[in-house]
């Protein structure tokens, strides 16, 4: 079960999208040395309060209660590199940006680029209340409220029109 729960709501959050469902081997994997670096995690040589999961077969969660030690830019950029490193021992991609992770009913989450995300769009495969992911959050009360939200209240909804047909 996940630890991320047990965070305070002022923890800061940070999402890494992968650019494929993972499998359960690759999960365990990546959870056990995400949980291993939120341990020893540290921030002008004091230990930082952090916490790390997989959620989804899709996205790694870091969590960082700065309650008693804040996180700065080093100690950021220490878990983007522990990231990076990840990304190329597995070859994935955690930092596509551009793609748009959605949750089908069945509980599987695919990610989509905007062109896809436009076709599906055009065919009514998906609609304006499909479950998206929202992550551009930066706190757990924002992660426990807004980070699986209606696809119109997504970032690039409002760039997905309707086809013109022309007749």
């Amino acid at each position: 079960m996940s630890t991320l729960h047990q965070m305070p709501a002022h923890s800061r959050v940070w999402v890494y999208a992968s650019n494929k469902l993972l499998s359960s081997t690759v999960c365990d994997q990546i959870k056990l040395e995400a949980k291993q670096f939120a341990t020893e995690w540290i921030s002008h040589q004091n230990p930082v309060k952090a916490e790390a999961d997989v959620l989804y077969n899709t996205f790694i969660v870091f969590m960082v209660d700065e309650t008693m030690n804040g996180v700065g830019g080093c100690s950021i950029d220490k878990s983007f590199q522990f990231v990076k490193q990840l990304e190329k021992k597995l070859d994935l991609n955690f930092f596509d940006r551009l793609k748009v992770q959605l949750l089908w009913e069945d509980g599987s989450v695919l990610s989509f680029n905007k062109a896809e995300l436009q076709s599906l769009y055009n065919e009514g495969k998906i609609i304006d209340t499909t479950k998206s992911f929202n992550n551009t959050i930066s706190n757990k009360q924002e992660f426990d409220s807004k980070w699986i939200i209606p696809l119109k209240d997504l970032w690039i909804y409002n760039s997905l029109k309707p086809s013109q047909i022309s007749i």
